[in-house]
């Protein structure tokens, strides 16, 4: 158990990491109109101003955040005053400014311990939903026990027909469950990536299916050093591959892989949609208005198949900013993430991820984008710290 719990980190946790880690499904619970997230973060910020700080070296965040903000004022200032508008940019500013609050105050091996935790955790859950499904049961997220329960309209009740622990849809599951599949493939950890693996693909989500197979193909091909235990990961890649395509509990995710075509689905093709639609000024500054439904109901007409659950209209990361933030923001949006390539090269199987999903999944400048740049800058910073330690250690000086 000692041994199982050091392979873990689990002997190295932190108020702040765990707080951090639980935020993804934290962030998901809300009562009335209060989100419970918000409440979260401001509790993390108070924590973290009271912590040591290291400074962040990529003042590119900076300039994004203040883009992001300007452009939303600009818009409220040219539009009549909007309660939803309002909110949405207090909760901006609140995630943006808490990412450089935070961020700094964490530290690495403590977060690794953190996630790897909250992981294990999602993953009891998925396996508990998966074995619901075998036996044709409903399911519904799990609630978090330490958390007071929502009223009865909220998603925590919303019967679902695929496994999703304790989140509100697989997707999210799947994006936070990532953090710690990359985490066992940067240690070279191949049982752990096995096992995280697994518990991905069990969640049938098409996000999961491609990415996750697909971080684990790209460390071993960009890897500079073949080496054993890149041919282990390759070969815990071929084995989990084989079991999900022969196995009756991976059907589900396989038929919904199959079935998904760009020219049809929703959601991936409003993006592209909305785009060939929009003059250019407004494809070069972003739409002047406060959203993109608004935006929408005052300038186009729609089918009615482009409209999804809750009357939404859905958008990828990549097409929801060049629509809302124009092309300066896709530029400055993307450069963040080829700013953490040259910081360091390690990362590259996680950024090429997150620029692939940036065309599947919604997540910008909105609570998840906080915690994955929250992971990605302490792992930046970590692995700085321990450049320069080796650099110290060789250095003549020293000896």
């Amino acid at each position: 158990m000692k041994n199982l719990i050091t392979y873990f980190h689990l002997n190295q946790l932190g108020i702040l990491e765990l707080m951090l880690a639980f935020f993804p499904i934290v962030s998901g619970y809300s009562y009335s109109s209060f989100p419970m997230g918000m409440l979260w973060l401001l509790l993390m910020d108070i924590i973290a101003i009271l912590k040591k700080r290291h400074p962040i070296s990529m003042y590119l965040l900076y300039v994004v955040f203040g883009f992001v903000l300007f452009h939303e004022l600009v818009v409220l200032l040219i539009n009549d005053a909007n309660q939803t508008h309002i909110n949405s940019i207090i909760s901006s500013f609140l995630l943006l400014s808490s990412i450089i609050i935070i961020a700094p105050t964490l530290t690495y091996q403590k977060l690794v311990g953190s996630l790897y935790l909250v992981g294990l955790i999602s993953a009891g859950g998925i396996i508990y939903h998966t074995f619901l499904m075998m036996y044709g049961r409903m399911m519904t997220p799990i609630p978090l026990p330490f958390l007071p329960t929502p009223d009865v309209s909220s998603r925590l009740f919303e019967e679902l027909m695929r496994p999703s622990s304790f989140y509100w849809e697989p997707a999210s599951y799947v994006t936070f469950m990532l953090v710690p599949l990359f985490l066992s493939i940067h240690e070279k950890k191949n049982i752990m990536i096995g096992f995280w693996l697994i518990c991905i693909l069990l969640s049938s989500s098409t996000n999961g299916i491609v990415l996750a197979p697909a971080m684990v193909a790209i460390s071993v091909l960009s890897s500079r050093k073949k080496n054993f235990s890149q041919f282990l990961s390759l070969v815990v890649l071929i084995i989990v591959g084989f079991v999900f395509f022969n196995s009756n509990v991976f059907e589900i995710g396989i038929d919904k892989a199959e079935n998904t075509e760009m020219a049809s689905d929703a959601r991936l093709s409003n993006g592209p949609w909305l785009v060939s639609n929009m003059p250019p000024e407004d494809l070069f500054w972003g739409i002047p208005v406060h959203g993109v439904k608004e935006y929408i109901s005052l300038n186009n007409n729609i089918a009615s198949t482009r409209i999804v659950r809750n009357n939404d209209f859905y958008m990828s990361d990549f097409w929801y900013v060049l629509v809302v933030y124009g092309v300066i923001g896709l530029i400055l949006h993307l450069a963040v993430y080829f700013k953490f390539l040259t910081k360091n090269r390690q990362l590259l199987p996680y950024i090429l991820i997150l620029l692939i999903a940036q065309f599947s999944q919604s997540l910008s400048f909105r609570s998840m984008y906080f915690f994955q740049l929250c992971c990605l800058l302490c792992f930046v910073h970590s692995l700085k710290n321990t450049d320069e330690k080796n650099i110290t250690k060789l250095s003549p000086h020293s000896m």
